[in-house]
């Protein structure tokens, strides 16, 4: 359409100019005498403005309407056929419903001029606040919200919502609360809602009597125990992520970690520093160093958070925060079995102790000594130090048993 106006434009000039001056003469005739600048105006630019220049003016301002015309009904166009622009601005107004409180106002005015400077005006106006979306309303936008999602992207892919940290709701009634609450949300095809609690919090809600696994069982489909990692699963976890890292670096830092993915990239992280740092690398002096470190670590974190310590434990705590000592995880061991222990002293004891089981499993002879089995034993005797402190005592020293090292007893 555009291209045919302009075309028609650039082909009959003397008629386009001929219309054009007959409207304006109509219009110049109904205002009356013609201003000055109006005819200066004609004066300076009629000889140059001929039928010709008119028509070429005029086709190429129909072309360039036809230009900007067609870009804009693109973009209209693609707007249109993209669903996921569209689920985007739903979520922004969504987001924006349940966060704010919107006002909607709306209002008109009209003025009406007479002669003798007599001016007559007339407005109104209607003001609409919204009301907060109630929680069903919420839970019901949500669903429809996500159903949408769903079928954008069947069928190749589905919706993945997780959940982290639930054990951080500070007590037990809450979390209940929280997981009633949120069972509006599921059921909802080709969705899938993953949510992770730890063990210890587990633990925790149900020595509260809690009947934390009922409100499990009742809002979710399958319960998925994940524990601590194999000997094989550290080994295979560590190979994508560290280049050059051997066997026995891989099992100490297994070991150490007890397992826990988290942990065991601290100690492979450990391990390459502590290489870094000392002379002459090797197996024996890298392990050492490691739990000369962790020793310390743990001493300070005990000497904050406990004060009613024996006062020869809390010398040698202090010794090794502030004083670095030079002590072998052995030579600690040994000092804290001569006394009886209990609480916060008994277990830096019993970790000395599996830090010294450590030091003297993994020697420069550590190559073909040991098996998957021990290393297991050894990262599960770790972990027990999160149920009882006794129990990984015991561990300890039946690991101590099959390595043929010598156990100590519990110093009660």
């Amino acid at each position: 359409m555009y291209w045919l106006t302009a075309r028609a434009l650039a082909t009959w000039p003397v008629v386009l100019a001929e219309a054009v001056g007959g409207v304006l003469m109509q219009l110049m005739y109904a205002a009356g005498p013609a201003p000055q600048w109006l005819a200066d105006v004609a004066d300076q630019y009629g000889d140059s403005l001929t039928p010709e220049v008119l028509a070429r003016w005029s086709s190429g301002l129909v072309m360039l309407l036809g230009l900007v015309h067609f870009v804009l009904s693109i973009r209209r166009e693609s707007r249109k056929r993209d669903p996921a622009d569209e689920l985007k601005a739903r979520a922004r107004r969504n987001l924006a419903q349940i966060r704010y409180l919107q006002t909607q106002t709306a209002g008109w005015s009209g003025t009406v001029k007479f002669p003798a400077w007599v001016d007559a005006q007339l407005s109104g106006g209607r003001s609409r606040t919204e009301q907060p979306l109630s929680y069903p309303e919420i839970v019901s936008a949500f669903r429809f919200y996500v159903r949408d999602v769903a079928d954008l992207l069947q069928p190749d892919h589905s919706v993945y919502i997780g959940i982290d940290e639930l054990d951080k709701i500070g007590s037990g009634e809450r979390a209940e609360r929280f997981l009633n609450e949120i069972k509006g949300i599921f059921g909802l095809p080709h969705t899938y809602f993953m949510i992770s609690v730890s063990d210890d919090a587990m633990s925790a809600f149900e020595r509260r009597g809690l009947p934390f696994r009922d409100a499990f069982d009742s809002s979710f489909d399958e319960i998925i125990r994940v524990g601590p990692l194999s000997y094989t699963e550290s080994t295979r976890f560590l190979y994508r992520r560290v280049v050059g890292l051997t066997e026995p670096y891989i099992a100490f830092c297994h070991c150490l970690s007890g397992g826990l993915s988290r942990d065991l990239l601290r100690a492979a992280r450990a391990v390459v520093r502590t290489a870094y740092r000392l002379p002459s690398p090797a197996l024996t002096p890298i392990c050492l160093a490691i739990l000369k470190d962790e020793m310390r670590k743990k001493a300070h974190a005990l000497m904050e958070a406990a004060a009613d310590l024996p006062g020869d434990v809390l010398d040698l705590l202090h010794d090794l925060t502030h004083r670095r000592s030079d002590r072998t995880p052995r030579e600690l061991v040994q000092s804290l079995l001569d006394r009886p222990l209990d609480g916060p002293a008994l277990e830096f004891a019993a970790y000395s102790y599996f830090c010294a089981t450590l030091e003297e499993i993994f020697t420069g002879e550590l190559t073909g000594l040991r098996k998957a089995e021990t290393f297991d034993d050894l990262a599960a005797a770790r972990h027990a130090f999160a149920i009882d402190t006794r129990l990984a005592w015991r561990t300890i020293s039946a690991v101590r048993r099959a390595c043929a090292l010598r156990p100590y007893d519990l110093p009660v």
